[in-house]
């Protein structure tokens, strides 16, 4: 289980520091309970994933990402509705995307919580 742990701070957080199963996860919200509408995008490649990626921070105004990433995810601050932004799944026991993809399901339901 610690392995999976490692590949998902990997993959999912860019290489954000920090790679343990007891690690808290600090985030800036809570939305576990509530009714929210989770739209999933495919991207056919990791390129046109950060195209678009680039393309929200680009319009958003926010400090543009240096970094590659396998998926990323948006919603609104009042929890209603959450994008997710992943390349599709390749068969049922792609354990490396399917990190990708309940990585971004966490940011939907607690936010932000990269550090």
């Amino acid at each position: 289980m610690k392995w999976q742990t490692c590949i998902f701070a990997l993959i999912a957080s860019a290489l954000a520091a920090g790679c343990t199963a007891e690690r808290d996860v600090t985030a800036d919200a809570d939305r576990r309970g509530q009714p929210m509408e989770i739209t999933v995008y495919t991207w056919d490649d990791v390129e046109s994933l950060n195209a678009a990626a680039a393309e929200i921070v680009k319009a958003s105004g926010s400090v543009a990402i240096d970094y590659r990433v396998d998926g990323w995810s948006a919603y609104d601050a009042s929890g209603t509705w959450c994008q997710i932004h992943v390349l599709p799944l390749r068969s049922p026991s792609d354990t490396r995307r399917m990190v990708v993809w309940g990585h971004e399901l966490a940011h939907c339901v607690h936010g932000r919580f990269h550090q």
